[in-house]
């Protein structure tokens, strides 16, 4: 269902990227739909760290949702986190995409 593959990014940088959704092979048209990314502390947390909707709208007709997470977004703690990406289809179906662990680097450049 997705083409992405996240791998860790330093703490507060922009970290873009892109995931292709597709069924059996065939990229799906998105835009009507809603791409979220949720990173967690813990998989039972309640409360997330970060949330994001994709931008489906510039190239959702080609299945991608853009991921675009700023530099306030990623300005959290060192350390690993759970994410996964979930695809809500207009239609209201729902399909967990992606799910992974990923590691917040520290940047020398920051104190």
């Amino acid at each position: 269902m997705s083409t992405t593959k996240i791998k860790a990014f330093h703490r507060g940088v922009t970290k873009k990227f892109t995931v292709t959704l597709s069924v059996d092979g065939v990229v799906q048209d998105i835009t009507l739909d809603t791409v979220l990314v949720t990173f967690k502390k813990n998989k039972n947390d309640a409360g997330t760290v970060i949330a994001e909707l994709a931008d489906v709208a510039t190239s959702g007709a080609a299945g991608k949702a853009l991921f675009t997470l700023s530099t306030t977004d990623t300005d959290i703690a060192v350390r690993r986190y759970f994410i996964d990406i979930l695809w809500n289809l207009s239609g209201g179906d729902k399909y967990v995409v992606y799910d992974a662990e990923i590691e917040v680097l520290p940047r020398i450049s920051i104190a």
